[in-house]
């Protein structure tokens, strides 16, 4: 799993200097999850989407996300005109762009295991591949651990009553996964190797 990766949307375009203009807009405590810039027919759709420190699952309102608005809009139109800021695209003009600014959102893909720990004892849905075995758990993040050599993240399995069939099907591999004698302490812990997880998202419909 690339923890520390973003995911890109289609047709995006990196920007370094546009990430950079955004910290320099936020307000204390708050931080930027991603951001994007996507050339369109017309010219340039940008993307930020917003992430609350403060707050327990990140969440940001709506008069965070226009404060951040006005003052993003400032810089980089003041960056555009003094082409202060490297990598903006030469035909960026303060006429040719739109602007989204959103939360990240409470079912957000966590990126990096410093996120992982952030949110311990959030609930979690694990998507993860072992051999030709696909399937995904729902769990509370636990311990990183090193298993048989392995890096690795122990959970704590959750399985809703709605979600009994897919138990069955979890049952086996999860059996073969029970967490060590001295991580278990009598909770229901199951690990699997970091290089086994596919995407770990918060999760709300618990």
């Amino acid at each position: 799993m690339a923890l520390s990766s973003l995911m890109e949307k289609p047709g995006s375009i990196d920007m370094e200097g546009l990430e950079e203009l955004a910290n320099q807009a936020l307000d204390q405590g708050m931080a930027v999850y991603s951001a994007h810039i996507r050339k369109m027919s017309r010219g340039y759709h940008l993307e930020i989407e917003l992430d609350d420190m403060k707050h327990p699952l990140g969440a940001v309102n709506v008069e965070q996300c226009e404060t951040f608005s006005a003052a993003f809009v400032l810089l980089l139109d003041r960056a555009i005109a003094e082409k202060s800021i490297s990598g903006i695209p030469e035909d960026l003009t303060p006429e040719n762009y739109s602007l989204q600014v959103s939360s990240a959102g409470a079912e957000r893909i966590l990126k990096s295991p410093a996120e992982i720990e952030r949110f311990k004892g959030k609930p979690l849905k694990i998507k993860f591949a072992s051999g030709d075995f696909h399937s995904s758990a729902l769990g509370v993040f636990h311990s990183f651990a090193e298993i048989s050599g392995r890096e690795s993240i122990v959970f704590e399995l959750f399985i809703p009553a709605r979600q009994r069939k897919n138990k069955k099907r979890l049952d086996p591999f999860i059996a073969e996964r029970k967490a060590p004698a001295a991580e278990s302490k009598a909770k229901h812990l199951f690990y699997l190797f970091l290089d086994e997880i596919s995407q770990i998202n918060l999760y709300l419909d618990f």
